[in-house]
């Protein structure tokens, strides 16, 4: 997939929000979600995760990390694309860094 920030921007909120699925839909994502973590503050559902409200959905290739979330609540959206080699901890701990300022009950793990 090719896109920008701006278009990940736009993803992350209609991910996060729920707005392009039906009331059932958005109650099914997440009724049988699977913990990501053994603290349990992550969960994976249909699609998307749930990352301590943070809803959406990372990937990571050789070179190549995102991390593509909003926070329904707080009407926010965070959007990283990283060039790394590094493992995936890189997108995440940026993330959760920066949630740690923006959103301090709220933080990305």
């Amino acid at each position: 997939m090719i896109s920008t920030l701006d278009d990940m921007r736009i993803w992350a909120h209609a991910l996060s929000s729920g707005e392009l699925l039906s009331e059932e839909m958005r109650h099914e994502r997440f009724i049988s979600a699977l913990p990501m973590s053994e603290e349990k503050t992550a969960f994976y559902g249909l699609g998307a995760f749930n990352a301590a409200g943070w809803i959406g959905h990372s990937g990571s290739m050789p070179g190549f990390q995102t991390v593509v979330v909003g926070l329904p609540e707080a009407q926010t959206t965070l959007a990283f694309f990283t060039n790394t080699d590094v493992p995936h901890d890189t997108s995440t701990s940026l993330a959760r860094a920066t949630t740690e300022i923006i959103s301090p009950t709220h933080v990305y793990s």
